[in-house]
């Protein structure tokens, strides 16, 4: 199938007898769903209109895949086999899946079935994109620094003590001693005098 899809465009630019051009005012662009792809996964491709002058005629495409060395694939994008593309047919997807890891490139090669004069290939757009094993991640790391304030609160206490001086004791024992010696004159006193007294009395 893909022969003949490569011996088809070769025959219909042999019979045009135009060479191959690029445009740079995109009449036509092609985009791609992502700029990355895991190996197995499939690329879908996006054909845009890009010129007001191409809703009034259809266009003929072709997508070229190529990887880093030389042509990979190719196929037509075609809403109805065999027919040109209608400008209420875009934009129009197609799907392809790579089967190697590479940085690949696809472009787009139209032909505008225009009514009047000799239809041409043109080159409207290229896009690039890559295969890997794995998934391509990008990651950040951000830091983030807190601040924490720690408050100590001092309850302030105030102690009293209570000093009974030494003399006030002094003061109490020197009383307590006093009198203990003022009731031993008085015992001492009085046991004086009552010897006194029978003394004089046996003498009588």
């Amino acid at each position: 199938m893909a022969l003949l899809l490569l011996a088809f465009s070769v025959v219909a630019l042999l019979s045009f007898g135009s060479g191959v051009q690029a445009v740079a005012d995109r009449s036509l662009y092609l985009t791609v769903n992502k700029p990355f792809y895991v190996l197995g996964e499939t690329v879908m491709f996006t054909v845009h209109i890009g010129k007001d002058s191409c809703k009034q005629h259809g266009h003929v495409v072709d997508i070229y895949v190529y990887d880093s060395k030389s042509l990979e694939d190719y196929f037509r994008v075609e809403k109805v086999q065999g027919l040109a593309l209608q400008p209420w047919d875009f934009p129009i997807n197609a799907s392809y899946t790579p089967q190697k890891v590479d940085v690949y490139t696809a472009k787009l090669w139209v032909i505008h079935t225009q009514t009047s004069g000799h239809p041409q290939a043109y080159v409207e757009d290229t896009v690039a994109f890559t295969v890997a094993a794995y998934t391509i991640t990008a990651s950040w790391t951000t830091t983030v620094v807190t601040t924490r304030t720690m408050e100590t609160v001092v309850t302030a206490q105030t102690t009293v003590t209570v000093t009974t001086t030494a003399r006030e004791s002094v003061t109490v024992q020197l009383e307590i001693v006093a009198i203990v010696l003022i009731a031993s004159a008085v015992a001492a006193v009085t046991t004086a005098l009552i010897m006194i007294v029978t003394g004089r009395r046996k003498r009588k």
